[in-house]
């Protein structure tokens, strides 16, 4: 498969200018077949050229050049800037793929900018949180990682493992040389317990600022007919969720997003909780259940104008032990049968008085912009796993020092932890890991 690729870097739809990109070193023998006159290899330079397919001119194109290795991949890569129109856009991009190139996968772009060292793999995810970023605090916090000391710390944690691994390994196979630190269990465990602080602070800094990338999945609970529907619909200032006076009306779940204060909530509406016969209703309820289970926070509905039931009761209980707010709802027919209730908040949904809630929700969540300055954070899920892995690699590895295991069978252990790094950080080619890492990357990216 050629190593030559291609992708619309700009969005699909009818503009002024739509830039396409070609990477790889085929990149200039590729374009020169489809233009009239010779694209020069010279970085940092422009040409206005013609496209051609055979002898039918197709555009007027600029032509952006970067040559390797100094280009945003550290490939060769081109840019060209065509009139935005879809079937122009259509035709270069088939006419490149025709003379030798390939489409780009997803995220292919910044894959090889990792691979070629031009960028890290937390500067790779930054890129791609600011592309999509929906809110300011997103935003500020993609840049910031762009140039964070988080990889130098990442860095300097991989040295330590590899320090050890040195240390040990001269230990067994050159035991003559007294001017190498003996590594001993107790000095084994030591170096490992500090490295494991260090990973400790970085996903703990990662989980308080984890609602910046991902939102807060608020749970919306309750009895049929409590105006869950009415509330979401409130929420969104739209019609997104269908209401109707008949109980069990929703089914399945039901989901948007909205930003209030530059956080990002999604509200997802459940199918009401409550006994039922019907087989599709049951599976809602489950559903509903489930969607407790995964939420950051609970908003549990009732009817102000009815007495709390004993299951609603029931459910209060199986919401300890999660973020929740009860919430009263249908105050504007002035009949609060649940006065007793403390620490509850007042709406109505029907007439769109839900700015006691609104505040509510701005107080109990809140972004300190400051504060993001200040940490050094991890930019995705996916990282977080892969240190949390490694992680759990070097935890193990303590206990078994503990239990005094030879050293020459712990180092299988930290060698596993340090590979495990070298592949986070770009210095090695597991294509399996790197292809999850990048697969949800836009293709122009």
């Amino acid at each position: 498969m050629s190593n030559t690729f291609v992708a619309l870097a700009t969005p699909y739809l009818s503009s002024a200018i739509a830039i396409i990109r070609i990477n790889g070193d085929q990149a200039y023998e590729v374009v020169n077949k489809i233009v009239d006159n010779k694209l020069i290899k010279k970085g940092y330079s422009v040409q206005k050229l013609f496209i051609y397919d055979k002898k039918n001119i197709i555009d007027e194109a600029i032509f952006v050049k970067f040559v390797s290795p100094r280009s945003f991949t550290g490939d060769d890569i081109i840019e060209i800037n065509c009139h935005g129109g879809p079937i122009i856009i259509d035709k270069i991009i088939n006419l490149l793929l025709k003379n030798g190139a390939r489409l780009a996968e997803p995220g292919e772009f910044t894959k090889r900018a990792f691979l070629n060292n031009k960028l890290s793999l937390m500067q790779a995810n930054s890129i791609n949180n600011l592309i999509n970023a929906k809110t300011e605090s997103l935003t500020k916090l993609a840049i910031n990682n762009l140039t964070s000391s988080t990889s130098n710390k990442l860095f300097e944690i991989k040295n330590k493992l590899f320090n050890v691994i040195g240390k040990i390994e001269v230990n067994i196979d050159y035991p003559e040389y007294d001017d190498v630190e003996v590594i001993n269990h107790n000095s084994y465990i030591k170096y490992l317990e500090d490295i494991v602080v260090m990973l400790n602070q970085i996903i703990n800094n990662y989980e308080s600022v984890k609602h910046i990338y991902n939102g807060i999945n608020v749970a919306i609970i309750g009895k049929p007919n409590v105006g869950k529907s009415s509330l979401l619909n409130s929420l969104l200032k739209k019609d997104k969720a269908i209401v109707s006076n008949i109980a069990g009306t929703t089914r399945d779940i039901v989901n948007d997003s909205i930003i209030i204060d530059d956080i990002l909530y999604n509200f997802i509406d459940t199918a009401g909780i409550r006994e039922s016969k019907n087989k599709i209703e049951k599976i809602g309820v489950q559903k509903s259940l489930n969607t407790i289970k995964d939420a950051d926070f609970i908003i549990f509905l009732i009817d102000s104008t009815k007495k709390i039931s004993s299951q609603e009761q029931d459910i209060i209980k199986k919401i300890k032990n999660k973020k929740y707010v009860i919430v009263k709802n249908k105050i504007d027919l002035k009949n609060d049968k649940n006065k007793e209730l403390t620490n509850t908040i007042e709406i109505s949904a029907k007439k769109n008085n839900i700015e006691s809630l609104l505040k509510y929700l701005k107080q109990t969540f809140k972004v300190d912009l400051s504060v993001l300055n200040k940490n050094q954070y991890i930019a995705s899920n996916n990282e977080l796993n892969q240190i949390k892995n490694i992680k759990e690699i070097l935890s193990t590895s303590i206990s078994f020092a503990k239990d005094k295991i030879p050293l020459d069978v712990l180092l299988h252990d930290i060698t596993k932890a340090y590979k495990n790094f070298a592949i986070f950080l770009g210095e090695s080619s597991d294509f399996d890991i790197l292809d999850d890492l990048f697969k949800n990357f836009c293709l122009g990216k």
